[in-house]
């Protein structure tokens, strides 16, 4: 199964292909038994993700999603995404498009209940981002702004780490008409040089975040002095 393969399957589960492209992958699909066969099991997948969501769950993805997912991400290929900044290129696995694709979001406890969306939206509405500054917040959890990019719904979105006991979270916020709002986040290893233990989490969670960014951004990320302006300027 080739990542291609895997791409038009996911693509053909969001409705994203044109008419053609649709009618010549049905007729693949009716030949191509293991092509069938995995687009099941991405059905399956899709459906139990979706039901993970409408529950309100949050916490890392079950097993039995996980277990779903592992077989994509494993054959996915790496893509990287550009920066200015020379930032380590990361990649995403079509396991975490379908997460990503359905608004999935591992929210920790703190973001059930309380100000610290809020919290965290002043915060991004204000700290430039920084490759090891880490600023505290009232809630004594830490945020670091890590990029800033155009989306390709005329918003503004920042990535960016979020810090709390020793474990640690990524996630990707976008700017609306109601300030800025998480549009995907998860669990990530702890600082390890701080002997923290590693937090469990779903599989392919920074490859969600990429996938995100890979899916919505238009261009590359902010320079230093174009997000200044644009902090300075109220993101306007």
């Amino acid at each position: 199964m080739t990542t291609q393969d895997l791409e038009l399957l996911s693509q053909y589960l969001d409705g994203e292909l044109a008419a053609g492209e649709v009618a010549h992958l049905e007729q693949r699909l009716a030949k191509e038994a293991p092509l069938a066969a995995e687009l099941r099991r991405l059905r399956q997948a899709d459906d139990a993700v979706k039901a993970f969501v409408e529950q309100g769950a949050a916490g890392p993805v079950p097993s039995h999603i996980a277990e779903l997912l592992a077989p994509v991400s494993q054959s996915a290929r790496v893509i990287p995404f550009p920066s200015r900044r020379g930032r380590a290129a990361v990649g995403f696995a079509i396991a975490a498009s379908l997460v990503a694709a359905v608004g999935l979001v591992l929210a920790p406890q703190w973001q059930q209940a309380g100000n610290g969306p809020q919290l965290l939206a002043e915060a991004l509405e204000t700290t430039p981002s920084s490759a090891e500054q880490w600023s505290p917040l009232a809630d004594g959890r830490a945020l670091r702004p890590v990029l800033s990019f155009a989306g390709d719904d005329g918003r503004w979105c920042r990535e960016y780490q979020l810090s709390d006991a020793g474990k640690q979270w990524r996630g990707v916020a976008c700017r609306g008409e109601n300030g800025w709002q998480t549009e995907v986040q998860v669990g990530e290893p702890a600082d390890l040089d701080n002997g923290s233990e590693y937090l469990p989490a779903g599989a392919g969670d920074v490859d969600a975040i990429s996938s995100f960014i890979n899916r919505n951004a238009t261009g590359i990320p902010l320079s230093a002095a174009e997000e200044a302006s644009l902090i300075d300027q109220g993101w306007r």
